[in-house]
């Protein structure tokens, strides 16, 4: 029937589509007194996305929704909050990984990255202060 034929050419021309994860902003500063921020992931498509959010150190930061859809040309404010103690030194990024895929078709995938930099303890006093 045309109807099936119309259905696979959709489905073709998602998959050569170069799928996005739309996530703002690429990178964040925290420190603590400050250490929630909001991470917005949009959907621009046709049709429903599934999330995940996950990190490289899971116990420094916490998310508001994990896991979820976000709705055809929608978009979903997730609060991020870095749960660890301020480092009195420099300390490498958090990476915070957001995965993206159709609901429709679970082969169509992205991943974005978003830096989480904490603010080393030094950082945050004033001149005045040792």
């Amino acid at each position: 029937s045309g109807e099936g034929r119309g259905k696979g050419k959709a489905e073709n021309v998602l998959r050569n589509v170069a799928f996005q994860c739309m996530v703002s902003p690429e990178s964040l500063t925290v420190a603590s007194g400050d250490t929630k921020k909001i991470v917005t992931v949009y959907n621009p498509y046709g049709h429903d996305i599934e999330f995940r959010f996950s990190s490289d150190k899971p116990s420094l930061l916490r998310v508001s929704k994990t896991s979820g859809t976000i709705r055809s040309r929608k978009k979903l404010q997730i609060v991020v909050e870095y749960v660890g103690v301020v480092p009195k030194e420099p300390t490498d990024p958090v990476i915070l990984r957001v995965d993206c895929e159709s609901a429709d078709d679970r082969e169509v995938r992205a991943s974005r990255f978003v830096e989480v930099a904490v603010k080393r303890e030094r950082e945050r006093k004033t001149d005045g202060e040792k």
